[in-house]
C-alpha cells in the first residue's frame, strides 16, 4: 500500500510540474523579452541611419508582445510606429552623431502610402540640414520608389527593374458565387455612392463606383508623380509618358531617363558609400528606442526632454465594433473609456487622435462621437488621419477642432447600409428543415442570417432606421466642420474623397501627418514651447501575455486560410457584425 501511494504521488506531481513547467517557461520568455527591450543603444559618432524598408512600420503596436517575438532565432522584433519613426528622422537630423540616411528598399514590406508621406516629409526635412540621402533597391515599386526618390543618390542593382506603373484596384463582386450557393442579400443603403455592400448583391461595378475609384486613383497617383518630379527634376509630363510606354523599366532605361542615379550591384553599392561616409550604420528601430519617450521638438526639430504638460497620442486603428478593442479593432467601450478619462485628466493639455479605420458599427462611431465631442469641449481636439479615415472612420474625425490628412487618406465615405443575409436556399439544398416558433410577425429579424425572406414590414423598418442614421451622421458633420446640411448631403451619399480632394471640398483642414498635428495641439493649447507627449497604454502582464498567445493561436487555428484571398475572405466576414446598420469603406484598396 505503502509503494502505491509512493508511485501515485510520485506521478501527481511530475504530471503538475509537466503542465505547469511550459506555463512558467513562457513567463520567463515574456520577461525576458522585457528585459531585452531595455537593452541600452550607444550611437557612435559619425554613424548612418539606415530606414529599412523591410521592417514594418505601422500606427499602432499590438497589445501582444508575441505576435513580433521569432520564436527560431529568439528574437523579439518590434515593429516602429509612424510617430516614432518620423519624429526620429527629425532628431536624427539635428543629431551631430548621425552624417547621413540610407533607404535600404531591396526587400520593401507594403508599408502604407500614407506613412511614406509622412516619412518623405521628415527625410526632406533632415536633407535640409545638409545631410545627404542615399538609396539601395534590386527592384522598386510605385511605392518604394516613391520614397526613394527622395534621395540624392538612388541606386539600383544592374538586372533591377523599375516598375513604375501606375496605379490600380481591383473590387471583387459575389453575387455569382452567393447564387449558386444558395444565399441571398437584403442591402438597404443610402447614397449613390455607398457602394459597400455593391458586390454582395451585383455582378458588375456600377457607374458611381467607377467613377469615385477612378477620381481617387488619379488623385493619389498625381501626388506620386509630383513629388518624384520635384525631387528628379523630371515633368509630370514626362513621367506619365514613361510610365505609359515602359522605358523605364530595365535598369538601364532608368538610368538613361535620370530616374536613377547608378545602376550598381549591392557591394559596389556599399563601397560607394563607405567611401562616400567613412561610418557605422544604425537601424531606425534602434536609434528610436534610445528616445525614450515621445516629446515635443522645438522649431529646429530639437527634441524637449522633460515637461509637466502633456499632450495625448491617441490611436484609433481598424474596424469599428461594439464592445472591446482588439488588435485591428476599436471597441468603442474600450475607446470611450480611454477618451473619458483623457477628458478628466487636467494633466493632459489636449489630445491627437490618430484615425486609421474605415469604420464599421454605426451605433459605436456615435457612441465615441459623443465622447470625443465631450472632450472636445474641454481641451483641444486634433485629429490626424492615416491610410484610411472613412465612413464610421470620419463620423469620429467630425468633432475635431482641426483635422489633417495625408493627401493619399482615403476619406468622407459619409453614408450608411444595412445588410441582412438570408441562407434559406442553402440550407434546402442540403435537405435541412427549418421550422420557426415566434410569438410575433417579425421576431427573429435581429438574429443575423436569416432562414427566409424579409418581409415587407421588416424592410420598412430597415430603411427607415437606415435613413434616420445617415440624417445623423450628416448632421454631426454639419457641426463639426460649420457645414450646411445642403453642403454635407453634396459631399456625402458615401462617397469616398482622397486628403487632397477633401481638403479642397472642406471634409479635412491641411495636408499633413502626426507632427503637423502635434505642433496644432500644442499651440492650440499653449504649450508649444514646453510639452511632452504621452500614448495611453495597456500595462505589460507577463501572465496576460501568456494567455494571449495561447488564445491567438486557438484563433490561428478556428480561422480559415485563404492565402491571397485571405483579404476577400475578411471583407464578407466583417459584415456578420450584431450590429445590422454599419458606416464602413465600400472595400479596401490596394495600390498595386
Amino acid at each position: 500500500m505503502n509503494n502505491f501511494f509512493k508511485m501515485f504521488l510520485a506521478s501527481l506531481t511530475a504530471l503538475i510540474v509537466f503542465s505547469i513547467l511550459p506555463f512558467f517557461i513562457m513567463v520567463a520568455i515574456v520577461s525576458s523579452i522585457g528585459a531585452a527591450s531595455d537593452a541600452p543603444v550607444v550611437v557612435k559618432g559619425n554613424s548612418i541611419l539606415v530606414v529599412d524598408l523591410s521592417k514594418p512600420i505601422v500606427n499602432d503596436i499590438s497589445t501582444n508582445t508575441f505576435d513580433y517575438f521569432d520564436f527560431k532565432s529568439m528574437n523579439l522584433n518590434m515593429p516602429t510606429t509612424v510617430d516614432k519613426a518620423v519624429q526620429s528622422i527629425y532628431a536624427a537630423a539635428n543629431d551631430s552623431r548621425i552624417i547621413s540616411l540610407y533607404i535600404d528598399a531591396r526587400n520593401y514590406n507594403a508599408i502604407a502610402l500614407t506613412s511614406l508621406e509622412e516619412l518623405r516629409r521628415s527625410i526632406e526635412f533632415f536633407k535640409s540640414k545638409d545631410k545627404k540621402v542615399y538609396s539601395y533597391a534590386s527592384s522598386y515599386d510605385n511605392s518604394s520608389y516613391y520614397i526613394s526618390s527622395v534621395a540624392d543618390k538612388v541606386v539600383i542593382a544592374p538586372l533591377g527593374n523599375l516598375f513604375l506603373t501606375g496605379l490600380s484596384s481591383d473590387v471583387m463582386y459575389y453575387k455569382g458565387l452567393f447564387d449558386k450557393v444558395g444565399v441571398n442579400v437584403d442591402l438597404i443603403r443610402v447614397g449613390k455612392y455607398k457602394s459597400a455592400g455593391e458586390p454582395l448583391i451585383s455582378e458588375t461595378m456600377s457607374k458611381y463606383n467607377r467613377l469615385q475609384l477612378e477620381s481617387m486613383l488619379g488623385s493619389m497617383w498625381g501626388v506620386i508623380v509630383d513629388d518624384i518630379s520635384a525631387s528628379r527634376g523630371v515633368s509630370p509630363v514626362e513621367i506619365n509618358k514613361m510610365v505609359n510606354d515602359m522605358s523605364v523599366i530595365a535598369a538601364k532605361g532608368a538610368l538613361d531617363n535620370k530616374m536613377v542615379d547608378s545602376v550598381l550591384y549591392y557591394n559596389e553599392f556599399r563601397d560607394m558609400l563607405n567611401k562616400d561616409e567613412k561610418s557605422d550604420y544604425i537601424s531606425l528601430n534602434k536609434y528610436a528606442s534610445t528616445i525614450k519617450s515621445f516629446r515635443s521638438l522645438d522649431e529646429d526639430g530639437k527634441p524637449i526632454l522633460t515637461s509637466k504638460n502633456k499632450i495625448a497620442y491617441l490611436v484609433a486603428e481598424g474596424n469599428i465594433i461594439d464592445g472591446k478593442s482588439g488588435d485591428g479593432t476599436v471597441g468603442d467601450h474600450t475607446m470611450c473609456e480611454k477618451i473619458s478619462k483623457l477628458r478628466k485628466d487636467s494633466t493632459v493639455k489636449a489630445v491627437v487622435f490618430r484615425i486609421n479605420s474605415p469604420g464599421g458599427s454605426a451605433m459605436s462611431s456615435e457612441y465615441m462621437w459623443n465622447e470625443l465631442r465631450l472632450l472636445q469641449k474641454e481641451k483641444p481636439l486634433i485629429v490626424s488621419m492615416g491610410t484610411y479615415a472613412a465612413s464610421g472612420g470620419y463620423y469620429i474625425a467630425a468633432p475635431a477642432d482641426y483635422i489633417f490628412a495625408e493627401s493619399t487618406t482615403l476619406t468622407g465615405s459619409i453614408g450608411v447600409f444595412s445588410t441582412i443575409f438570408n441562407a434559406e436556399k442553402l440550407i434546402d439544398k442540403f435537405g435541412v428543415n427549418i421550422y420557426n416558433v415566434s410569438t410575433n410577425d417579425n421576431s427573429g429579424l435581429t438574429g443575423g442570417m436569416l432562414y427566409r425572406g424579409l418581409n415587407s414590414t421588416e424592410k420598412m423598418f430597415l430603411k427607415g432606421m437606415t435613413e434616420d442614421i445617415y440624417r445623423t451622421f450628416k448632421e454631426r458633420v454639419s457641426q463639426g466642420r460649420n457645414l450646411t446640411m445642403e453642403q454635407v448631403e453634396n459631399l456625402a451619399q458615401g462617397r469616398v474623397w482622397s486628403g487632397v480632394q477633401a481638403v479642397d471640398n472642406g471634409l479635412v483642414d491641411e495636408i499633413g501627418g502626426v507632427t503637423e498635428a502635434i505642433n496644432m495641439a500644442a499651440v492650440r493649447a499653449g504649450v508649444q514651447d514646453d510639452f511632452i507627449l504621452v500614448q495611453p497604454k495597456v500595462e505589460d502582464n507577463p501572465f496576460a501575455a501568456v494567455m494571449n498567445i495561447m488564445n491567438a493561436k486557438v484563433t490561428e487555428l478556428r480561422t480559415p486560410d485563404f492565402g491571397i484571398l485571405q483579404s476577400e475572405y475578411n471583407y464578407i466576414m466583417s459584415f456578420n457584425n450584431k450590429s445590422t446598420t454599419m458606416a464602413i469603406m465600400p472595400y479596401m484598396i490596394k495600390v498595386q
